[in-house]
């Protein structure tokens, strides 16, 4: 068998243009076998250009002729593929997309993913939250991947109960169904102040993988009202956390994020529209891809700001400091806890360093465990129990 397909393949001649849609769904109609974890290969080195081409019809395609749920893992052989599309069609499916850069050896990326492949620890794992009071929300990655043998998974959600919680992770191991349960109780640790911004990093790379979705096919601007939903929620979350991407780092220039609100929201708009809802292919869809793919599967926060600009570069964001789970903004030679950013000077009460309304202050924020944000020295804002206070 493996030698006629080797005579097969040795005779395959490269012949018009690139048909995803029709081999792809050739590829997920074959047969499944059990004790098997079903998966497909996908590798492709160019753009969609005959047959059915929209992005939109072919991810759909996807969802409707995989009754088999095979995983389907994508490579991307240099930039002129749409990174956005195969990347969806591997998530979605519980895989994984790799990209192979023209001066990358292909033989070793995809060879590394086989040797990941060896045999699944848990696939298609489930996790159920029981708590006695409030609810587990924005868990994420939401639809977990397969689990390998050596693979760790880092799953982050908010809960704002205080009761301890049971976690519940169920999947199969190829053969067996298995359950395993985990006790989890809420305590208040000052070693745990990055969790907040690695949520919030997480969160910020799906709202922008959705909104990159919306560019699917050209027929969205940034007057969509999902598309200025989604940006709004983007600038808020990256103002709040002082997580800054290739789209909001303007906001940590002199100046940028003091602008007020909808002129933040406005100016980011501008950005996202002309990177991530058209740019499907070359190197500026390349780089946004690593990014948001780095986001996604982050189980830890970065000591600063940095990402691959569109020239493969990578870039560091200044004037932006996460000191504990505030953030502050340069203006000057001060600095502005991000909830004080849109309000006026006169609405801070200032505080002299050793006065008694300085130590009540600084006896408050270690009550707190927010002391750490007096390392920022003089000329700082704060936000403490929604007061607003100018040290000097």
């Amino acid at each position: 068998m493996r030698g006629k397909l080797e005579s097969y393949l040795t005779r395959v001649r490269v012949r018009g243009g690139t048909n995803i849609h029709d081999s792809l769904k050739r590829a997920l109609g074959q047969k499944t076998e059990e004790g098997f974890l079903p998966m497909v290969l996908f590798l492709t080195d160019g753009l969609p250009t005959i047959g059915e081409t929209s992005e939109k019809k072919i991810r759909e395609m996807m969802t409707s002729s995989n009754g088999g749920h095979r995983r389907i893992f994508t490579f991307g052989v240099g930039v002129d593929v749409n990174t956005p599309l195969l990347s969806r069609l591997a998530n979605e499916s519980r895989a994984t997309s790799t990209f192979v850069l023209p001066e990358e050896d292909v033989e070793l990326k995809v060879a590394k993913v086989f040797q990941r492949l060896s045999g699944p620890v848990l696939e298609t794992p489930v996790l159920k939250v029981k708590s006695e009071d409030g609810g587990v929300m924005d868990l994420l990655p939401g639809n977990l991947p397969d689990l390998f043998e050596d693979d760790q998974l880092v799953v982050v959600g908010r809960y704002q109960g205080k009761k301890e919680m049971e976690f519940v992770l169920s999947g199969s191991d190829g053969k067996n169904e298995q359950k395993y349960r985990f006790d989890f109780a809420p305590q208040k640790n000052k070693e745990a102040d990055y969790i907040p911004r690695l949520w919030a990093s997480r969160k910020i790379a799906v709202l922008t993988e959705a909104l990159r979705d919306l560019g699917a096919d050209g027929s969205t601007d940034r007057q969509h009202p999902k598309f200025k939903e989604l940006v709004d929620e983007i600038v808020r979350l990256s103002t709040e956390h002082g997580i800054l991407t290739e789209y909001t780092a303007f906001l940590a220039r002199e100046g940028e994020v003091f602008r007020g609100r909808d002129l933040r929201n406005s100016a980011a708009s501008l950005r996202l529209e002309k990177r991530a809802l058209k740019e499907r292919s070359g190197f500026g869809a390349y780089n946004q891809e690593a990014n948001l793919s780095d986001a996604k599967q982050r189980s830890w926060v970065a000591k600063n700001n940095n990402f691959l600009n569109e020239n493969m570069e990578r870039e560091v964001v200044k004037n932006v400091q996460q000191i504990g789970r505030k953030t502050y903004f340069q203006r000057g030679t001060s600095w502005f806890d991000a909830e004080a950013v849109d309000q006026k000077d006169d609405k801070a009460k200032e505080v002299k360093i050793g006065s008694p309304e300085f130590g009540k202050l600084v006896d408050r924020l270690v009550s707190l465990n927010q002391q750490s944000s007096l390392a920022m020295g003089v000329n700082m804002r704060v936000v403490v129990d929604g007061v607003t206070y100018q040290i000097k």
